[in-house]
């Protein structure tokens, strides 16, 4: 089974891109492609020629595209029988393919959705957070299947989040799945192609399977798109200028990661003929997840813009009784949560409690980027910190 890493890059990026490859052809397994895609005037062809690998092919656009065209031009190169999308800031783990491998000999070739885990490099804005570990679901080796339509019914409910679904970033796709989402040679019709992705494969097959296993890592870098949207920087600022593009403009102002998943919901039942999606919507219950994740920005003054524009939102939508009301006590819930700290935990070690979700745990500070961090996570998981 051939399986293909495809990592899209831009300008500025080369320092991580370096590392992140390490982590992928040092897997102990050969039946793979690496697609780097340089989406920048060719900075990435000389860390490319660096690694001297025939597994490891280079791309470039002829010109810069959005995310979501990025992701559309890499498609037709894909070879593999299985399809990962990683950041140039991300990483797989350790032995992560040969699992691949093994969960499809058992299961058969399906999306493979994982527990995904989380770094934060050395010059991440937030110093708090540099050089730390966490997941947000439970690691271990218990693989299960999930019925894509539970999944979906549970999304569209607001009770689970797109990255407990079958997204092709971090996770592993066939690729013949993959195929079937093309129309207009499109397959990433929201400007938040993770998000789009987990909705439109779930929509296109019957389940998935889900491993607590560790397969990639995530990283969290000064360049990363989550940081500078929050803290302003260019990256940021020119993902928040392609959302508004005409074929990707959202049907909410909000930014929120839950309002982008509402978007995505929409986007995908209407664009694959499946009014199903729509009927399990439960909106009320959506802005009021929009409003809480408002509420964990650090930045207050962009908090209380964004919460504003949820709001304003919820009323349009005619969701403002169901968000003062029916879901008012669980808002202001979080919002003393909020102000007295409580929603903060950080700094623990992984050897004195094991993975709990949504702790972040101390890397020795030898550590300094995503291959660095993958190994150090390898190493722990061997020792049995695990929960």
């Amino acid at each position: 089974m051939k399986i293909t890493i495809a990592i899209p890059t831009i300008a500025g990026r080369t320092k991580y891109l370096a590392s992140a490859l390490k982590t992928c052809v040092e897997q102990s397994y050969d039946n793979m492609e690496i697609i780097v895609s340089d989406n920048s005037p060719g900075e990435a062809l000389t860390v490319v020629q660096s690694f001297k690998d025939n597994r490891i092919k280079y791309i470039r656009p002829d010109r810069y595209l959005p995310m979501s065209a990025h992701w559309d031009f890499m498609v037709p190169h894909f070879s593999g029988d299985m399809v990962t999308i990683i950041g140039d800031d991300d990483g797989l783990t350790p032995g992560a393919l040969k699992l691949v491998s093994k969960i499809v000999q058992q299961r058969g070739i399906k999306p493979i959705q994982h527990s995904l885990a989380y770094y934060c490099w050395p010059d991440f804005p937030l110093e708090k957070y540099r050089n730390k570990i966490w997941f947000t679901n439970l690691s271990g080796a218990h693989t299960e299947i999930r019925q894509s339509k539970d999944y979906l019914v549970d999304l569209c409910n607001a009770k689970t989040g797109y990255i407990d679904g079958p997204t092709i970033y971090h996770n592993f796709i066939p690729r013949n799945i993959i195929n079937k989402l093309l129309i207009d040679d499109s397959i990433f019709h929201r400007s938040s192609p993770d998000i789009y992705s987990a909705i439109s494969i779930a929509a296109h097959t019957d389940e998935f399977v889900i491993t607590r296993e560790a397969l990639t890592m995530s990283g969290h870098g000064a360049r990363s798109n989550g940081a500078s949207v929050r803290d302003g920087g260019a990256d940021g600022k020119r993902f928040i200028s392609e959302m508004r593009l005409a074929e990707y403009v959202p049907r909410f102002r909000s930014l929120s990661v839950q309002l982008q998943t509402l978007d995505a919901i929409l986007e995908a039942s209407e664009r694959y003929s499946q009014p199903e999606l729509k009927d399990w919507i439960d909106y009320g219950a959506h802005f009021c997840c929009a409003a809480n994740e408002c509420l964990d920005m650090p930045n207050r003054k962009k908090a209380a813009r964004q919460l504003a524009l949820v709001v304003l939102e919820a009323t349009k939508s005619g969701c403002l009784p169901y968000l003062l009301r029916d879901r008012g006590g669980k808002l202001l819930e979080k919002i003393g949560q909020t102000l007295r700290g409580q929603h903060e935990t950080s700094g623990q070690s992984a050897a004195e409690s094991g993975f709990n979700t949504n702790v972040k745990y101390e890397v020795p500070t030898e550590v300094t980027d995503i291959y660095g961090a993958t190994m150090h996570l390898n190493q722990l998981l061997k020792n049995g910190c695990k929960p």
